[in-house]
């Protein structure tokens, strides 16, 4: 049906309708420009508008004082490149209303300059007699709709090449779940920084010439209700989709111009019922993008192999010692020592709260302890301390982590959430190792099938081959027998064997305290944040002093 109006508005349209679909087309261009940040990155931009407004008058100011129009294109896109890559920076450590009110604040301040600098700006009549590569008569609205359609088909395939890459299938991940973006090894701030680079040019791209065909850049283009119409595309169309923005266009943009003489208020009412019934019934969109595998194309063809697995200097062992970690006025952590060697399964057990995960959380550079030493031995042979917050870092170089709940990114295919062990430091997957890996944990015959869907068993399984693609030498595994049946449980135990023969170290929470007699060569009894044992788990519970303690476990 889109395809069917726009070969009538090209062909056959009159030039109201086409002078419509031209700023339904532009519209649909920024908006698709701006899905990389909002849809992909999961970053609200309450200042979008003064992007754009800032790439049409960074064009017209500086196409007007020094006559060149590619200087001024230039100076739009640094601008729009610049504000966004400072916001997307900002998102690592802002979230919630402290990044909504920031971007808010952008905004105003932007707005407030266009009406302050008239000097400048023009004030509220804008900027007219500028230079440009484009200039179409009022009844050249054919024409004027080709550019726009050529600059949306444009925005759209560099959207869609762009995003069916490594940095697409990372993007995607990071807006899902930041967390397990940096637990696979993605530096989060220069991906997020790299998306909003190609954002910015995409949003200079389609600003630079609708503000061409307008032959004027005008404070009223560039207000809020700029932003709303772009929000209301989005998130009626689809966040990530291509064909979903174009399609909401019409319905937000196309459809009040062509009919006219509706009242504005009846028009807001309508599309904030349209917006509650889409978030409440439609998250996704009206017309979201189908899953597909982002990584398929890649195997299908022959690329330049990344750096091997055995030529990064690998972690290879981990040790605790004198760790002390507190929340406030509970001590999770209290003087914990205790070392993890390679090829050995170690068990840590103990009540909830006696700070099992805590301690996975220190070794993991999650949580930086008050006091106390997290040391690394590497395949080199020498001995470093952790550093905090380089989570991403300690992935890349081999220590992998697993969680209660399997973290997988929604929006990303089976075999992509697989192969995100090796796109978050950087190395293609072998496709051969890949398949291998996949065929191993019984996973090709759900790669069609949504993540949200899978079986807890199956979710389990996803994350646990991630780890082994990536080569993770150190595995800190939280609960992986939670919720596995016992066929599950048995494919789970050949896992951590081959592990053990592979020479990996296996760091291993568990409440199922069968298991952990079965596979454990050393366990760890934590209590009340203090580790009171260590050693093998039967001669412990004969102990007076640990025989509750131990036997609060479960046996199957």
């Amino acid at each position: 049906m889109v395809v069917g109006l726009y070969c009538y508005g090209l062909l056959a349209g009159s030039y109201s309708f086409q002078a419509t679909l031209t700023t339904v087309t532009f519209t649909a261009a920024l908006a698709v420009a701006y899905s990389l940040v909002l849809g992909y990155l999961d970053v609200f931009n309450f200042s979008q508008h003064a992007v754009i407004g800032i790439s049409a008058y960074g064009f017209a100011i500086i196409a007007t004082a020094t006559g060149s129009v590619w200087l001024a294109f230039v100076a739009a896109a640094v601008g729009a490149v610049v504000v966004l890559v400072a916001i997307s920076a900002l998102s690592v450590r802002l979230t919630g209303f402290q990044l909504g009110l920031l971007t808010i604040s952008v905004g105003t301040v932007f707005l407030t300059a266009l009406t302050t600098f008239t000097d400048l700006t023009g004030g509220s009549s804008g900027i007219t007699d500028f230079p440009r590569w484009v200039d179409f008569s009022a009844r050249q609205t054919g024409p004027a709709l080709l550019l726009a359609v050529g600059v949306l088909v444009g925005t759209a395939l560099v959207v869609r090449l762009f995003m069916s890459g490594r940095t697409g299938r990372l993007g995607v991940a990071i807006g899902d779940d930041v967390f397990l973006a940096r637990v696979v090894g993605t530096n989060v701030v220069l991906v997020r920084i790299g998306v909003s680079i190609v954002s910015g040019l995409l949003t200079a791209v389609g600003t630079v010439f609708w503000a061409q065909e307008q032959k004027v850049v005008v404070p009223t283009t560039y207000d809020l209700p700029l932003l709303i119409q772009i929000f209301l595309v989005l998130m009626v169309g689809g966040r990530r989709s291509i064909w979903g923005p174009i399609a909401a266009s019409i319905v937000v943009v196309g459809v009040p111009g062509w009919i006219g003489g509706l009242n504005g208020n009846l028009l807001t009412i309508l599309f904030a019922l349209l917006v509650i019934v889409v978030v409440v019934r439609r998250p996704t969109g009206l017309f979201p993008e189908p899953l597909r595998d982002r990584r398929r194309r890649t195997l299908l063809r022959r690329r330049k192999a990344g750096p091997d697995i055995g030529e990064r200097q690998e972690i290879v062992a981990i040790e605790a010692d004198s760790v002390r970690k507190s929340f406030g006025s509970v001590v999770a952590l209290d003087e914990v020592s205790v070392s993890f060697a390679s090829g050995e399964i170690t068990a840590i057990i103990g009540s909830n709260g006696s700070g099992k995960t805590t301690l996975l959380n220190c070794l993991n550079g999650i949580w930086q302890p008050e006091s106390g030493i997290v040391g690394l031995r590497w395949s080199d042979g020498v001995g470093r301390h952790l550093r905090w917050g380089r989570v991403h870092r300690l992935a890349r170089h081999g220590l992998g982590r697993s969680f209660q709940v399997p973290r997988l990114a929604a929006g990303l295919s089976v075999r992509d959430n697989v192969g995100l062990a090796c796109d978050g430091w950087g190395r293609r997957a072998d496709p051969a190792r890949l398949e291998e890996v996949m065929q191993r944990w019984n996973l090709t015959e759900w790669l069609g099938r949504p993540v949200s869907v899978l079986p807890h068993g199956v979710r389990r399984w996803v994350e646990l081959a991630r780890l082994e693609l990536g080569g993770c030498r150190v595995l800190l595994l939280d609960e992986p027998a939670a919720g596995l049946t016992d066929d599950e449980v048995e494919s789970l135990v050949e896992a951590l064997r081959r592990w053990r023969a592979e020479g990996r170290a296996v760091v291993l929470v568990e409440h199922n305290h069968e298991l952990v007699e079965r596979i454990a060569d050393r366990t760890v009894v934590m209590v009340g944040g203090r580790v009171v044992g260590i050693g093998d788990l039967a001669e412990m519970r004969d102990r007076g002093d640990l025989r509750d303690v131990i036997g609060s476990g479960t046996r199957s």
